[in-house]
């Protein structure tokens, strides 16, 4: 009797214990509204490469004047390969799927179109982990500020 409770209490943690954060983000890790965005003109269909996926806890530290989120705005971003779930202080948490890279850029580029004229830049730093996501234009050539890392 006391090995089935502990062969019921070893599958128990196992099922608890593999679903960590390496798991991707799914339609329902956010409750918001969910954009798919198609490539443009000047764009192509990608996805993030491995070494920035994660959990994100970051803050606008730049802004400029026509910026929708002023500098010290806090926000979450969990990146996989094709999604982008931002949860931004203050407001409904939104999901971004479909990144794209835009010509002359490699960064992936999700674009929020169906939220307002953003998009989320995730760029890597030289050793491929993440330096920033730049807050840019959805609609085309445009810079609104940036999100670094708390």
């Amino acid at each position: 009797m006391m090995k089935k409770q502990f062969a019921l209490l070893v599958f128990a943690f196992l099922i608890i214990t593999s679903c960590g954060n390496e798991d991707p983000p799914t339609k329902d890790d956010c409750g918001g509204q969910a954009c798919e965005a198609t490539p443009g003109t000047d764009e192509t269909a990608t996805t993030v490469p491995n070494s920035l996926h994660g959990t994100y806890n970051m803050v606008i530290t730049y802004a400029e004047s026509n910026s929708p989120y002023p500098e010290g705005t806090t926000a979450t971003f969990i990146i996989a390969a094709e999604k982008l779930t931002v949860s931004i202080d203050g407001e409904d948490c939104f999901s971004i799927i479909n990144p794209v890279n835009r010509s002359p850029f490699t960064a992936p580029t999700f674009k929020a179109d169906c939220i307002g004229d953003i998009a989320f830049q995730v760029a890597a730093n030289q050793s491929g982990g993440l330096e920033e996501i730049n807050l840019i234009l959805a609609s085309g050539p445009g810079y609104y500020g940036q999100f670094r890392v708390q």
